[in-house]
């Protein structure tokens, strides 16, 4: 549940991700593969990130929607 305390591997916390229910099992496994390889690489990724990527899947949003809204997120100060 949300209040659960965030787990950890290698000092480093793991960030847990909320996916819309329509999200298919395929999915969800393949954006974690792709956050896990980028956490690797020493790139945070937010959870706005993994949503946009959930609805590039879902047909919801255009890679280059996606790649706009990265920017702005980054603009405003945040993370990816």
């Amino acid at each position: 549940g949300p209040n659960q305390p965030p787990l950890t591997g290698n000092g480093k916390e793991i960030m847990k991700y909320e996916f819309l229910p329509e999200t298919t099992e395929e999915t969800k496994s393949s954006i974690m593969n792709t956050v896990g390889s980028w956490r690797l690489e020493g790139l945070e990724v937010s959870p706005e990130t993994v949503r946009d990527m959930e609805l590039m899947d879902l047909g919801r949003l255009t890679c280059d929607e996606a790649v706009d809204r990265v920017i702005q997120r980054v603009i405003g100060g945040g993370k990816s």
